[in-house]
């Protein structure tokens, strides 16, 4: 450890500049928009939806993806609709952190190497005990329509793929999921 050679505040900070060039670099992603229902959750089938989802985004995907409410989505309702599933403990699931946050149109922000797979979970269409949002276990009853965007990067850093995320997420204060360096 360079404890006595180099200041620890001195070493951080040059780590901090070299992210920061690394991140203002980082190519521009591909953005894809994919549309849902609420209700249509529950007709959702797994392998219907990774090949969907395949299709747009090929097999490995590394990608930012925002999960956002349509216009005729209650963010109140989906708040207490998962609130209430998390709560309950009604079904075994590993739900994400519901964030105290004032009205937001945006339910959740986060990154994967295997964005399909990812999605899929967060569908409800994954293992039970991986934290994501299982819209299928609670949402399906919800009116409105919500929105994935999907921001897909090729050759990009985990870090510098982590540091985009968090400026999103600090931005967009969606309702659950963590903020902050993993």
């Amino acid at each position: 450890m360079k404890t006595n050679e180099v200041r620890l505040q001195t070493r951080t900070s040059k780590t901090l500049i070299d992210l920061a060039k690394a991140v203002e670099i980082a190519p521009d992603p591909a953005r894809t928009v994919v549309t849902e229902n609420f209700g249509s959750l529950e007709l959702m089938q797994k392998e219907t939806v990774r090949a969907g989802l395949t299709e747009k985004l090929g097999k490995k995907c590394t990608a930012i993806y925002i999960i956002k409410l349509g216009p005729n989505a209650n963010w109140t309702a989906v708040r207490d609709a998962l609130n209430l599933q998390k709560t309950g403990k009604l079904d075994g699931r590993a739900y994400p952190q519901i964030n105290k946050t004032a009205a937001s149109e945006y339910m959740y922000v986060g990154s994967s190497r295997d964005c399909v797979k990812r999605l899929i979970e967060h569908l409800g269409l994954g293992a039970k005990s991986t934290y994501s949002l299982h819209m299928s276990s609670w949402a399906t009853s919800l009116v409105g329509d919500f929105e994935i965007e999907i921001l897909k990067y090729t050759d990009i850093d985990q870090t510098v793929l982590c540091a985009i995320e968090d400026q999103l997420s600090k931005e967009l204060k969606p309702l659950f999921g963590r903020r902050g360096s993993r």
